[in-house]
C-alpha cells in the first residue's frame, strides 16, 4: 500500500512535469538537463526556476521578481509574454531600404 509521503512526492512530480511541458509549449528552454531553471532564447536575462509543488519563480538578472503557485496564473503569464515577444517582433522596423523594397 503506498504511504503518504510516496503519494505526496508522485503528486510533486506529476505536477512539476506539467509545468516543464507549459514552458516548453511557450518556448521556454532548461538550461541544462535536471536543472529546473528555464530560459526563453528571445529574454536571456529572464529565467524561471521551478521549485517544489507547482511553484514557478522568476527571476530578471538575478533578482527575484515572482513566486506564484497557481498553473492558471503561470500560463497567462507565459502567454502574455508570449504575445508581447510576437508582438514586437511584428513592430520591428526594417534594418535597411533594401529590406523595405523588397
Amino acid at each position: 500500500m503506498e504511504t503518504k509521503n510516496e503519494h505526496t512526492s508522485q503528486t510533486t512530480h506529476i505536477k512539476q512535469k506539467k509545468l516543464e511541458q507549459l514552458l516548453k509549449k511557450y518556448n521556454w528552454n532548461e538550461i541544462s538537463k535536471g536543472s529546473k531553471v528555464f530560459q526563453h532564447f528571445n529574454i536571456p536575462k529572464v529565467k524561471i526556476t521551478i521549485k517544489n509543488d507547482n511553484e514557478a519563480h522568476f527571476c530578471v538578472k538575478k533578482i527575484p521578481y515572482y513566486i506564484l503557485k497557481d498553473s492558471e496564473t503561470i500560463e497567462q503569464i507565459l502567454r502574455h509574454i508570449d504575445s508581447t515577444l510576437q508582438n514586437n517582433q511584428d513592430k520591428q522596423i526594417p534594418k535597411s531600404y533594401l529590406q523595405v523594397v523588397k
